[in-house]
């Protein structure tokens, strides 16, 4: 989906402030959108107004498809690191983090082993007395 530089850049905002990512592009506003030709917007937009949910169904179909991407994205990332990398506080973040996205979805059975691999980690890293 991204050029090679610009995912490095994006995983790298995942790992240092994913709330703050999620945040941000929790803010996209299907409503905002723009057509080359106004026309266009205005038959689109006719159309979502028109269909069962309107903009609210379409505001969680994205929001849904995008909480998925940063999934997908984030596993990715660590399935990237190097193993010596592993062992690091901002991976066991974004282990939490995405966890955190699935349990919010839901996905439990999904969420569970990587909260698991998170503290293991942390642990590791911090010491198992660390608050």
């Amino acid at each position: 989906l991204l050029p090679t530089q610009q995912e490095r850049f994006f995983i790298n905002a995942l790992r240092s402030d994913f709330d703050g990512v999620v945040a941000k592009l929790s803010e996209v506003n299907v409503e905002k959108a723009e057509a080359r030709d106004f026309r266009d917007t205005n038959m689109i937009f006719r159309r979502i107004r028109e269909s069962e949910g309107g903009f609210a169904q379409l505001h969680k179909i994205v929001s849904d498809h995008l909480r998925e991407w940063f999934v997908t994205l984030g596993l990715q990332a660590i399935e990237r690191t190097h193993p010596s990398e592993l062992l690091s506080e901002s991976s066991a973040q974004l282990l939490h983090q995405v966890a955190a996205l699935l349990d919010s979805q839901g996905e439990y059975e999904k969420a569970l082993p990587l909260y698991e691999l998170s503290l293991d980690i942390r642990e590791k890293v911090l010491g198992a007395d660390h608050p």
